[in-house]
């Protein structure tokens, strides 16, 4: 087994382990989750539970019950879930802060294809990998960014109806009579409530439309104290404030603009290019119980199949425009670091 690690990661490796071995139940389940994190940090080419028991036995009678002892702390055995993630989004909190504050707090959804129907929430449902409705599983996920460093915080399965009305499909997969269905904004909104910290008060929540589209969603960003800038579709109805009596679609105002309404910012360097886009910005209210004075960003990116995308964000009409497309495009960078 080889780790290409200093003593001094080593240590730190080690203490990190036994803040979480305190969570455990026993010394067997301490053992058990020390030999598979360790497992996941070696070089294996496949890092399933029969590769990694073989990596700490030598002896195939000590290897199969190595490998039975792992299935059952992976798929058995009891342990406080909640306060590990806790514990561990803490821990990466503290990481991460020590070079700068958490800027945002990015929601997504990510759909993974499967070919049979075992896995849980598994169904017939839109796969953005590979941009049809295809068999897939999808989890939703909140990721933390500093300037320097993004991490995934939390995610949880999106489970649809079908799965949590089938008593069988439940059976299948040890799904509690207590989880009941929720929605993926309800989902993204009980992980930022959960795992909320001194350290984001600032943050900007950001998601796509598929968030951004539902008035729920961003009236419970504000009821947590946080600002979002999220994506909404076209056909969203704004009101000008500069015109209160008017309410179009974003669609509509579009096609109203002249080219010189748009204005090229840049926002970041990557690989040598400078990332650039034209945006246009508008003070707006949307008409409805969410009535607050709010950015409608426009953005128009160059040689892109989908030529404008539009941005709703709660940010103070203060923030200097630069800084908005900044932070907006963070969760660009942050979808293309993950899978």
């Amino acid at each position: 087994m080889d780790f290409p690690l200093c003593d001094e990661t080593i240590a730190r490796l080690e203490q990190y382990l036994s803040s979480i071995g305190a969570y455990l139940w026993d010394c067997r389940q301490r053992a058990s989750f020390a030999a598979y994190m360790l497992g996941l940090l070696s070089q294996l080419p496949r890092k399933s539970v029969e590769p990694i028991a073989a990596l700490f036995c030598a002896d195939p009678a000590a290897t199969d019950a190595m490998h039975q002892r792992l299935l059952h702390f992976l798929c058995d055995a009891p342990w406080p879930d909640p306060e590990l993630r806790r514990l561990t989004a803490r821990h990466a909190l503290e990481q991460m802060t020590g070079h700068g504050p958490v800027q945002t707090l990015i929601i997504d959804d990510t759909a993974f294809a499967k070919s049979g129907p075992h896995s849980v929430g598994v169904q017939r449902q839109y796969c953005g990998v590979l941009g049809k409705v295809a068999n897939c599983q999808v989890v939703v996920s909140l990721t933390v960014a500093t300037a320097h460093s993004h991490v995934p915080l939390d995610m949880q399965p999106y489970l649809p109806q079908s799965w949590l009305q089938s008593p069988s499909l439940r059976r299948l997969a040890r799904i509690p009579d207590s989880v009941q269905f929720q929605t993926k904004p309800q989902l993204a909104l009980a992980m930022l409530a959960q795992s909320l910290e001194p350290s984001m008060a600032s943050a900007l929540v950001l998601a796509d439309a598929a968030f951004g589209d539902g008035e729920p969603f961003r009236l419970g960003v504000r009821a947590l104290g946080l600002h979002y800038g999220v994506g909404i579709h076209l056909a969203t109805l704004v009101q000008l404030l500069h015109n209160e009596l008017e309410t179009l679609s974003v669609q509509a105002l579009l096609e109203r603009l002249p080219a010189r309404a748009f204005r090229r910012y840049r926002w970041r360097e990557d690989s040598g290019k400078k990332l650039s886009a034209r945006f246009a910005f508008f003070a707006v209210r949307l008409p409805g119980p969410d009535a607050s004075r709010q950015w409608l960003i426009l953005e128009r990116r160059d040689g892109a199949a989908r030529e404008v995308r539009a941005h709703l964000c709660s940010l103070p009409d203060w923030t200097p425009r630069r800084r908005l497309v900044y932070l907006l495009k963070e969760r660009y960078r942050t979808e293309m670091r993950h899978p």
